[in-house]
């Protein structure tokens, strides 16, 4: 037993009696593969040193199961909830059949006070352990928000991508009718000043498009009833499409003495026929067009959260990366919660990093709807103050208990239930907005809102 407690890293400076002393300390303990050692959010009372086998330990976020470490012969762990005196911070469980040796928290405070030697170890241990493990966390949270991103970029992307194929296939069909107008068009030779009025006709529907005449639904009623009689008048057939189209030309009954007076009636309602069909072309290409627009900015913050190998910093816009953790977010606002903005006119631009701050945004968006659970206002704000820019977050929600304000930026640390939260999200924000930014983060709560506040330079100086 000595021999082997000897080869554990952190029993190795002990002096032969704290090993002899630990050694009758242990108790083996056997267990079969599949077993559970003890689970998230349970009462961590005892520390375990595998002698033989391997242990898996993970802890469950969104309904799954990460994977933080498997643990060979040599390895100890539980330790962390025995040194912080708290519930466990992830699960374990055998994966083969193994042999541990396990160590009450008595008996492991113990030796933690008696042998300096131990108690060093263990803090390099801890160290090591939390860097680890933050490090997998920080990715998987990145990772889990990827995966939310893409499922509300889904659910996004349904409408403009439905308008684009139905207007398409409208387009398809209003290309099959251009066909017979265009070959009457040139059945009918039209002479050089005729052709001239066509084309210009057709240009001022193309500027048209851009600046549709806008008129009320009662007058519009009675216009296209005087237009449609003033077509009948002028000996055309089947008018009720023509009118509109002189309508949208900003035509008025009293204005076709000039097309009557270059077309005859037949020429006159094939032209307005293909008019009116260059015009619904325009509008549908229109429709197209902000279809795509839409598509394109819902990719671009996609792409925001696809760049996370990002190691230079650039120019930042802080509102775009606030719009950009709303549009993250778009399907869990929809809920019930109102977005209020109150943005400073001529923001500077910031040096830093874009993706990585519209992770900070989104993850603190996220939580006030949470915590508001999915009703209610959130205020984003921003303004300049001294080489800085700040951006503060504000729901009108519960709150947070003042004496748990001074945890929440702590890695771990979660009021949500295990399965539910890894408690890093707030951790990653500091680690975000203070380390690799150089700025701040504070949190300001009562019993009617929490507000959070980001402070950044507006100059990021970088190490090296």
């Amino acid at each position: 037993m000595d021999e082997f407690l000897r080869s554990v890293l952190l029993f190795t400076n002990l002096s032969d009696d704290d090993l002899t002393r630990l050694s009758q300390m242990v108790e083996e303990v056997k267990i079969s593969a599949g077993t559970e050692l003890f689970v998230e959010g349970s009462k961590g009372d005892r520390a375990y040193i595998i002698k033989e086998g391997q242990i898996e330990v993970f802890k469950t976020a969104g309904g799954q199961k990460v994977l933080l470490s498997v643990l060979k012969p040599g390895d100890i762990l539980g330790e962390m909830s025995l040194v912080e005196e708290g519930a466990r911070t992830a699960s374990a469980r055998a994966r083969t059949e193994s042999l541990l040796l396990e160590i009450s928290r008595e008996q492991f405070n113990n030796l933690l006070l008696t042998s300096s030697a131990a108690a060093l170890a263990m803090l390099h241990t801890i160290i090591s352990r939390l860097r680890s493990t933050e490090k997998m966390l920080q990715q998987n949270e990145k990772m889990a928000q990827l995966g939310n991103l893409t499922a509300s970029v889904a659910h996004e992307l349904d409408g403009p991508v439905a308008v684009t194929q139905r207007q398409a296939n409208k387009l398809r069909d209003l290309m099959e009718q251009l066909a017979p107008i265009r070959l009457k068009l040139f059945q009918l030779e039209l002479s050089a000043p005729q052709l001239d009025l066509l084309y210009r006709l057709e240009k001022q529907l193309v500027r048209q498009a851009k600046r549709p005449v806008k008129i009320d639904p009662s007058e519009q009623r009675v216009l296209r009833y005087e237009m449609e009689t003033a077509l009948n008048n002028l000996g055309v057939e089947n008018v009720s499409e023509l009118a509109q189209v002189l309508i949208n030309l900003g035509y008025e009954p009293s204005k076709l003495r000039p097309l009557a007076e270059t077309f005859n009636a037949d020429q006159l309602a094939i032209c307005l026929k293909w008019l009116s069909k260059v015009s619904q072309t325009y509008g549908l290409l229109d429709e197209i067009g902000q279809a795509v627009m839409r598509i394109s900015g819902i990719v671009e913050a996609l792409k925001t959260y696809s760049d996370l190998d990002k190691s230079s910093p650039d120019e930042v816009d802080i509102h775009d990366e606030l719009e950009e953790a709303v549009i993250a977010l778009r399907k869990k606002l929809k809920t019930g919660v109102t977005i209020q903005r109150y943005y400073a006119k001529e923001l500077p631009t910031i040096q830093g990093y874009s993706d990585e701050l519209t992770q900070v945004f989104t993850n603190i968006i996220d939580n006030a709807i949470d915590a508001m659970k999915g009703y209610g206002l959130i205020t984003l704000r921003t303004y300049c103050q001294n080489e800085h820019v700040v951006v503060e977050i504000e729901d009108n929600g519960p709150g947070i208990p003042a004496e748990i304000q001074a945890k929440i930026f702590e890695p771990f640390f979660t009021t949500k239930p295990p399965g539910k939260g890894m408690g890093m999200g707030l951790h990653i924000c500091q680690k975000i907005v203070v380390q690799k930014h150089h700025g701040e983060i504070a949190v300001r709560s009562e019993l009617k809102g929490t507000c959070f506040s980001v402070k950044l330079p507006l100059v990021l100086v970088t190490n090296g």
